[in-house]
Order: C-alpha cells, then structure tokens, then sequence
C-alpha cells in the first residue's frame, strides 16, 4: 500500500515578501459612471390581498380557485386601469 502526501508550496520569510496594492482606479471610469443618472418619479404601490384566500381554497377545487382569483384579479386591475394606473405583470 502506498501513501501519498500533498506537498505543502514553502513560503519565503515574511520579510521578502512583496505585497500587492491594489490599482487605483478612479481614473479609469468610464464618463457615464460618474455622474448618476435616473430621473425621481412619485410612485404609488397597491397591494390586495384576499381575505381567508387559505380558507377558501381548501374549499373550492382547483379549478374553481382559479376562476375566482382570476375575477379578482380582471376586477382589481380593471380599477387600476380606470383610475389612469398602470399594472406591472412581472418579468
């Protein structure tokens, strides 16, 4: 049976080691990154929830689940809509 051992790499003393600085770079930015750009908008979030979702859904199948979120979800952005709001429908 043979043994094998890793070979630990020897080290220089401490004091002939060099040390690394890291580079300056803030010279080196591109012109669009230093000033920040964006624009302020007044932003209004609504969140709905339904109350006792967990409830109703142990009493409904699946597919009737689905058909009443998906009327509250048709009526609450229909509301949205029709107060001049935008809806986010995710990525």
């Amino acid at each position: 049976m043979a043994v094998l051992l890793h070979r630990r790499p020897r080290l220089r003393p401490q004091s002939s080691r060099r040390l690394k600085t890291a580079p300056d770079l803030s010279s080196k930015r591109h012109p669009s990154c230093r000033k920040p750009r964006g624009e302020r908008r007044h932003v209004t979030v609504m969140f709905c929830d339904l109350v006792d979702s967990t409830g109703i859904a142990a009493k409904l199948d699946a597919e009737e689940w689905r058909d009443l979120v998906g009327a509250y979800i048709d009526a609450a952005s229909a509301a949205v809509v029709e107060m001049g709001g935008h809806l986010n429908t995710g990525p």
